[in-house]
């Protein structure tokens, strides 16, 4: 399982929604935006950016994801 972290208010990451696959996550946390880049941060985590370097959103997993992979 694969959940889209995003900052509230106060910078704390809130899960809005979990996906099946990276790339149902991957593209869900594209809407609404012109340019996001990802950066693989750790082995349990990808950091989704906006083009100033502001985190849009996290995606995070499992470890029995990454085996699946």
């Amino acid at each position: 399982m694969y959940s889209l972290l995003k900052p509230n208010e106060d910078g704390v990451m809130e899960t809005v929604a979990r996906f099946k696959t990276y790339e149902e996550a991957r593209a869900a946390s594209k809407v609404g935006h012109d340019y996001t880049y990802a950066e693989v941060v750790s082995s349990s985590y990808v950091d989704i950016e906006d083009g100033s370097g502001k985190t849009l959103y996290l995606i995070t997993w499992t470890a029995d994801e990454v085996e699946k992979d």
